[in-house]
């Protein structure tokens, strides 16, 4: 199947700073405007970019005709959640009003928004059905892969030394990411090489860094009060008016456990919002594992966005 080249655009600048989207589209014509899934990357908010997505994304523009929007945002410590939340704002305001300008009359249909991510980028969807800081109006439904849900869980407030994965046991030591997690450091929106495995470039390590030192939190929210944490863990703003939510996590997953999908899937259960829940077992346990293998079609995922976009 044909896997289309993106369009990049700028939507929008911040202090200088240009933050972009990718944009897929299929490359056969449609007779009716493609709805649009809205895609945030992972790596912890703290690194990794727009290009980072699984190979399905790829294909899912001339697959499912959909448009794919691949968005960047503002890298923590150096931006809090907030102004990452800002980024998440704006970039749906950009897809819903100034895209479908710059595509052409009908190519897009912006009323048909689904918001999705894997993991941190699952946490910003997550995020964006919030009522107080999420997108307006909210999206059709929510996609999370392997997604964080709350800072405060055990998984990232217990130090974990070494962190699972490193080779030989390594600790990472803090002269090595001292530069990234300088808060007065340059802002940026997106680093590259991605993330894990080795070898590592660019903020490689920061992730794994923060698991080691179970730093999640302070990375994200610097001296915020506990207030304002709060507003920033789904479980505690979900309810029954909440979008349709999908959610797929490892049982083994050793970069967000599982507990954190559970916990807030229990408390969807209890408000009595529309969710689906997939709890995957060995072999297709792993962080990432649809990134690592090329052939992985998630065929769940788009079977609940199709559902969701009525195609």
């Amino acid at each position: 199947m044909a896997t289309p080249s993106p369009a990049t655009y700028c939507f929008k600048t911040v202090d200088g700073l240009p933050i972009h989207a990718d944009v897929f589209l299929p490359t056969s014509t449609s007779t009716h405007s493609l709805p649009v899934l809205l895609w945030w990357h992972g790596g912890g908010l703290l690194m990794s970019s727009r290009a980072t997505i699984g190979p399905h994304l790829r294909r899912a523009a001339e697959k499912y005709k959909m448009a794919v929007v691949s968005a960047d945002y503002r890298l923590a410590p150096q931006a809090p959640i907030p102004q990452i939340m800002e980024d998440v704002r704006d970039a749906a305001s950009w897809v819903r009003d100034k895209l479908p300008g710059i595509l052409g009359e009908g190519v897009i249909d912006p009323a048909r928004l689904i918001v999705g991510g894997h993991s941190a980028g699952g946490y910003l969807a997550l995020l964006s059905a919030s009522p107080k800081i999420g997108i307006t109006p909210p999206p059709k439904a929510v996609v999370a892969l392997y997604p964080i849900t709350n800072p405060r869980g055990p998984f990232f407030t217990t130090a974990q030394r070494p962190v699972s994965g490193i080779p030989n046991d390594r600790i990472i030591a803090h002269e090595e990411m001292a530069r990234h997690i300088d808060p007065s450091a340059a802002i940026l929106s997106g680093s590259t090489p991605p993330c894990f495995p080795p070898p590592h470039g660019d903020r490689g390590e920061l992730y794994l860094y923060m698991v080691q030192e179970a730093l999640l939190e302070k990375l994200l929210f610097g001296k915020a009060p506990d207030a304002e944490v709060e507003d920033y863990i789904p479980a505690k703003f979900w309810s029954k008016a909440s979008p349709p939510t999908w959610i797929y996590h490892g049982q083994v997953d050793n970069r967000v456990g599982i507990e954190q999908s559970l916990t807030l899937v229990q408390a969807i259960k209890d408000v009595g919002a529309p969710y689906v829940f997939e709890e995957i077992p060995r072999p297709k346990a792993q962080h990432l594992f649809d990134h690592f293998d090329p052939a992985e079609e998630l065929e769940s995922m788009y079977a609940f966005i199709k559902q969701h976009f009525d195609i």
